[in-house]
């Protein structure tokens, strides 16, 4: 009965990594934060408070392009995706997206699978214009 119910815990944990392992390969979605819930990268500036000019301070790709205005959260995350994509040449999802009041911008940063090290993308898209006005990539 013991050797048992060792097997039952054994095979309901087996399950439950290799799902874990399944939704972190396979998701898609947009985590959009809430008011306090970023975390900086370290050593930098504040880019959820930053003023337009600080951000343009920090790009370091000069990436121009301009899509037009930037509704919500769902929108600055594809256009983020689409763009880091196209000069990473990867996917970073999901997206954390917050909107920027100082500079009237969306903050995008990107993500990293379970268990992986290195940095993410992070990007400034204007949200009356679309321009995007900053993108630089984490170590």
């Amino acid at each position: 009965m013991r050797k048992k119910n060792i097997l039952v815990i054994l095979s309901v944990f087996f399950i439950l990594v290799v799902s874990f392992v399944l939704v972190s390969i396979f998701a898609k979605d947009y985590r959009i934060s809430k008011q306090d819930s970023y975390i900086a990268y370290s050593g930098g500036i504040d880019l959820y408070h930053a003023s337009r000019e600080e951000l343009i301070e920090l790009d370091l790709c000069k990436y121009s392009e301009v899509f037009g205005e930037v509704k919500n959260a769902k929108e600055a995350a594809g256009i983020a995706a689409k763009v880091i994509e196209k000069v990473y040449g990867k996917e970073e999802s999901p997206y954390i997206v917050k909107l920027n009041e100082t500079a009237n911008a969306w903050i995008v940063y990107g993500s990293l699978p379970a268990f992986h090290l290195g940095g993410v993308a992070a990007i400034a898209i204007d949200k009356e214009t679309g321009e995007i006005i900053m993108l630089l990539h984490t170590k």
